[in-house]
């Protein structure tokens, strides 16, 4: 992901990326979102979603430990949550295999 996207997340979801600037030692999410630009979109679905579960007090603050692209798809690791959050990242697996990584554009979409 560009560097603009990657602060822009990290800059609206603080708590949620504390672990961005850790070393590799520390956390994954020291490399950055490992992922395309086109992706940007339902991460920030995912961390809005998350950080209003969190404000509501319906879910106990997590940190986000990886971003990655797998097997073309969207892989978000998190610590902590519970099964809501876990289905929101499985939820945005799915999302992301409909979903040109690198435009953001459906796939099959001229």
């Amino acid at each position: 992901m560009s560097p603009d996207l990657d602060a822009l997340l990290v800059r609206r979801y603080p708590r949620l990326f504390a672990q961005r600037h850790l070393s590799p030692q520390e956390s994954s999410m020291a490399w950055g979102f490992q992922c395309g630009n086109g992706w940007y979109w339902l991460i920030d679905a995912f961390c809005c979603e998350v950080q209003r579960l969190i404000d509501q007090q319906d879910v106990a603050p997590l940190v986000v430990t990886q971003v990655k692209s797998k097997l073309g798809s969207l892989r978000i690791h998190v610590r902590g949550g519970d099964e809501r959050i876990h289905a929101l990242t499985d939820l945005m697996r799915v999302l992301s295999e409909r979903v040109d990584e690198t435009s953001g554009q459906p796939h099959g979409t001229p």
